[in-house]
């Protein structure tokens, strides 16, 4: 569990920096397809430490949390896509973060 955590705080973690250093809210999808990659992503690699829940794993090459993470990465490889194939968006900034922008 506590490699879970750790996971996911690095996940937290980058996504904030996407957010506020790298304007990724400007691209619709971009933070919650790296979010999906991120949880589930991670989910997939922490299952292979993990014993098997339940004795009909035991012959499968993924477990059962493995195979059902399996789409959500790839819904998270979509929407990266997509949001990096498409026009940004103009989003509503605060007054302060528009001055700072201004000035550079």
């Amino acid at each position: 569990q506590i490699y879970e955590a750790i996971c996911y705080l690095i996940t937290f973690v980058i996504l904030m920096y996407m957010y506020w250093r790298k304007n990724a809210g400007e691209r619709p999808g971009l933070i919650f397809g790296s979010f999906l990659i991120g949880i589930f992503g991670s989910r997939i690699l922490i299952e292979f430490l993990k014993e098997d829940q339940e004795a009909f794993e035991a012959a499968m090459a993924l477990n059962m949390g493995q195979i059902l993470s399996i789409p959500f990465v790839l819904l998270g490889i979509f929407l990266i896509y997509r949001a990096l194939t498409s026009p940004k968006v103009d989003v509503m900034i605060s007054q302060t973060r528009r001055e700072k922008r201004n000035k550079k």
